[in-house]
C-alpha cells in the first residue's frame, strides 16, 4: 500500500511538471521529512544559469508517512509566502560553514507543488550531527554553533525590521494569536 501511494505521487509529480521549465529525466525520492513528498529531479532542460538539478515538495492532504494523519494543505501558502520572502536575508557564513535558506523557484497552488534549488552539498543539521556525532570536536561544534547564531540573528533583525511587518501579520495566519499552527487541522 506505502508503495502504491508513493509510486502514485511520483506520477502525479511528473505529471504536473511534464509542460513546464521544470520537467525532469528523472526523480529520486529524498529521505528525511515526514509530512510531505520530497524527490531530487534531474532537468530535461538545465535552468538559464546552469542548474541541473532541483528540490521537489509535493503536498497532499494528509502526512505522506501516515495517509491517515489529515493536515491541511495551506501549509503550503505559509511555506511559499515565508520563503519568497526570506530570498532578501543573505546566507551567513562563519570560518567556512554557511548557513543558508533555500531558493523557491515556484509554488504551484493547484498541485501544491514546490520547487526548490537543491544544495547538493549541504547537510541539514539532524542529518549533520547523526551521522558526525562521535567524531565531531568541540571547536568544530563551536563554529557550527557561531554560523547557525550568525544566521539566526540576522533572521531576527530582518523580521523585526520595518520593512516585515506585513510579512509577520500575514504569517500569524487564522490562528493570530490563539496558539493554532497554520496549516494544522486545529484539532488533538
Amino acid at each position: 500500500m506505502a508503495t502504491e501511494v508513493q509510486d502514485e505521487m511520483k506520477t502525479k509529480v511528473e505529471n504536473s511538471l511534464k509542460d513546464g521549465p521544470y520537467r525532469c529525466t528523472s526523480l529520486k525520492k529524498l529521505s528525511g521529512g515526514t509530512a510531505n513528498f520530497v524527490y531530487r529531479g534531474t532537468l530535461a532542460t538545465p535552468l538559464s544559469d546552469g542548474t541541473t538539478t532541483v528540490v521537489i515538495k509535493h503536498t497532499e492532504g494528509y502526512v505522506a508517512q501516515s495517509p491517515g494523519f489529515k493536515l491541511a494543505t495551506t501549509r503550503c501558502d505559509y511555506e511559499q509566502t515565508i520563503l519568497t520572502a526570506l530570498s532578501t536575508l543573505p546566507p551567513a557564513t562563519h570560518t567556512n560553514i554557511t548557513v543558508q535558506t533555500p531558493t523557491m523557484h515556484l509554488f504551484s497552488p493547484s498541485t501544491n507543488t514546490q520547487i526548490y534549488s537543491d544544495l547538493p552539498s549541504s547537510l541539514d543539521l539532524k542529518t549533520y550531527v547523526l551521522n558526525h556525532a562521535s567524531s565531531l570536536t568541540h571547536p568544530q561544534c563551536k563554529r557550527l554553533g557561531h554560523a547557525l547564531g550568525l544566521w539566526t540573528r540576522n533572521f531576527h533583525s530582518w523580521a523585526q525590521a520595518d520593512e516585515q511587518k506585513a510579512l509577520v501579520e500575514n504569517m500569524k495566519g487564522v490562528g493570530g494569536d490563539s496558539g493554532e499552527v497554520p496549516g494544522g487541522s486545529g484539532e488533538v
